[in-house]
């Protein structure tokens, strides 16, 4: 049977390494939690998705009785919260922090690569990632509505990481796939959705567009199945069979409440299991080039003519995905970097992928040295940043040399046996940054892609002061399911600022002073620089889209200080139904949870941000 370990008062940190106890600085963040709790299902590895949810369902009631029995007997001993110093008392900002980090709400956590306090509570928490697996659903489970074949819909336990779900794909009769992922693997289910992880499919959503429906606990001997009201999944024998030790699930086959639950935001209750609408898994062809592009150009991503833009690089065929990665100091004079996936006629796996993505690029900086090259220099600043780029001067051209674009190299035929013919599983990584914590800076806004030109003019006009330390990258999404997308547009272009975390610089900037080698010292002052170019450059982008009446919307998971004011106006603003999408998204959330267990299915982020009342 699938359990849960319980450690008490133990560390933990998220992967970005962004959340910490404390108002004042740590060398290494990390939380403190009264109970952290770790869940294993290997048990039921080989089970069907049904009599899986099932059984972590269980468990799962469970883990939500110790957390009632916590509420009244919590492990005792120092957290590291507690205010410590008059200084600390006399502090609102940290007496705020530490009011919130008080409140006993049940943590839900996949990977943690969340930069934000979506994730991270000091009460209680769930390490969700081993809550995994998946399995078909049976046939005779499958609503005759729904217009499906059941084998290709997943049933994926909520921890389920997307390279084992293309991994389980791999070995289906009929090959099948995920329809879209982020540029990693590693994310598991419930956490991509979350916050609507989308990637750059062309005529696409986010990874929430894939979902069929949920297996939602919300309560100790209380489940949900939600799924759309004209396109149900589980007709009533699959229903009784999700019964738990004789509890029936509560059936929510409605639209508007489960576009509403989709970016639950960890708010939802638990996310037991997924249906998941997969695709049959065929080859594409990558083309990576590197080529000038000028303010003309970028029009043609306003109008979304990616056909125009595939034939401009030499595929005369329209592409399925498509990226964009700039130099934020010379967008028209520096060779844009040009990322295409086309599906191939081919049938055979063949080549390998550079799977390298912006991301690892900025994670795998160099061990802290000064080149050869740096030692003649007289700019501190290009000296560290030679030093942590393998002798490059900006984090561009680190990502250009590792990444291996080249210039075009005349007609780009897919179906040519001399190219590349790749599936997803093989085009993609599973860890970001190349598994270093804590050293990528990441923002994303999303834009209508009719103002793409101007925006991209615009920011980059606005960092050309700040040292080259980050790339922004161009991704492309349609049309995305969920009421909090916050690619809320039709049509969206989103904007990432990727570079050299705060965190990374200082610990660079710490190391460099305490070198005997002068040279080394010499940098630490730089890197201290460099520690505020990010939050600057974020903060820029910002400024200049509102400076540009520039309509924008921030990811939930990520970095730029997205704050109460901006989430109102984007998300809190009644629509034609009279409710705001935060409201509708409220109510959903009301319809599902029983009322004693709202207070507890919260989160610091949605507390801080008024979309949920303080319990």
């Amino acid at each position: 049977m699938p359990s849960i370990s319980y450690d008490n008062l133990a560390c933990w940190s998220n992967y970005h390494l962004t959340l910490s106890q404390r108002y004042t600085s740590q060398p290494i963040p990390h939380l403190v939690i009264k109970s952290l709790g770790r869940f294993h299902a290997s048990e039921v590895n080989d089970a069907s998705g049904i009599a899986r949810f099932v059984a972590t369902g269980r468990t799962l009631f469970s883990h939500l009785e110790k957390f009632q029995d916590l509420l009244a007997r919590p492990p005792k001993g120092p957290t590291g919260a507690e205010p410590r110093t008059t200084d600390d008392n006399n502090d609102p900002e940290f007496m705020k922090r530490f009011r919130v980090a008080e409140i006993p709400m049940i943590g839900l956590v996949g990977r943690g690569w969340s930069f934000s306090e979506l994730i991270g509570t000091e009460f209680s928490q769930l390490l969700c990632e081993g809550l995994s697996g998946i399995g078909i659903l049976d046939p005779q489970y499958l609503d005759p509505e729904a217009g499906l074949d059941a084998g290709m819909v997943a049933m994926a336990s909520g921890g389920t990481r997307l390279r084992e779900l293309v991994n389980w794909g791999q070995l289906q009769p009929r090959k099948v796939t995920v329809e879209t992922s982020g540029t990693h693997l590693g994310l598991t289910v419930a956490g991509g959705i979350a916050t609507a992880s989308h990637g750059s499919r062309i005529g696409f959503g986010g990874l929430q567009d894939s979902v069929l429906g949920m297996h939602l606990v919300v309560a100790p001997g209380r489940h949900v199945w939600i799924e759309p009201e004209d396109k149900p999944v589980l007709n009533d024998a699959g229903l009784a069979a999700l019964s738990i030790d004789g509890v029936a699930p509560i059936l929510v086959r409605d639209n508007e409440h489960i576009q509403n639950a989709l970016i639950h935001l960890g708010a939802m209750g638990i996310i037991n299991g997924v249906a998941l609408k997969m695709t049959p898994d065929v080859l594409h062809a990558p083309l990576r080039i590197a080529q000038v592009i000028d303010k003309d150009w970028l029009k043609l991503l306003d109008d979304g003519k990616f056909p125009d833009i595939a034939e401009w690089a030499g595929c005369a065929r329209k592409p399925y995905f498509y990226e964009l990665t700039l130099d934020p100091h010379g967008p028209f004079t520096s060779p844009a970097l040009h990322s295409f996936l086309f599906r191939t006629k081919r049938k055979t796996l063949s080549g390998t992928a550079n799977a390298c993505h912006v991301g690892d690029a900025i994670g795998s900086i160099t061990e802290l040295r000064p080149s050869s090259t740096a030692k003649g220099l007289t700019d501190p600043i290009e000296q560290a940043l030679r030093a942590v780029f393998d002798d490059n001067t900006s984090a561009f051209s680190h990502y250009g040399s590792l990444a291996c674009f080249g210039p075009p190299k005349g007609p780009f035929d897919p179906d040519s046996p001399a190219v590349p013919a790749l599936n997803w599983a093989s085009l993609h990584a599973d860890e970001i940054t190349g598994d270093m914590a804590g050293a990528l800076y990441n923002a994303s806004f999303a834009i209508p892609s009719q103002a793409t030109s101007r925006a991209v003019t615009a920011i980059c006009e606005a960092v050309a002061h700040l040292p080259p330390s980050f790339v922004f990258t161009l991704r492309f999404v349609s049309q995305p399911a969920g009421t909090l997308a916050f690619t809320r547009f039709v049509e969206n272009t989103v904007i990432e600022i990727d570079g050299l975390s705060p965190l990374i610089c200082k610990l660079l900037a710490a190391e460099a002073a305490s070198s005997s080698d002068p040279i080394k010292q010499a940098l630490a002052p730089a890197y201290m620089q460099l520690a505020t170019t990010l939050p600057a450059g974020a903060k820029a982008v910002r400024e200049t889209l509102e400076a540009h009446s520039i309509q924008y919307s921030m990811h939930w998971g990520k970095l730029g200080d997205l704050d109460r004011a901006k989430v109102q106006a984007d998300f809190g603003s009644a629509n034609g139904s009279g409710l705001s999408s935060i409201e509708r998204w409220r109510a959903t959330r009301d319809h599902l949870i029983p009322e004693e267990w709202r207070p507890r299915f919260v989160n610091k982020q949605l507390l801080n941000w008024g979309m949920l009342p303080m319990p």
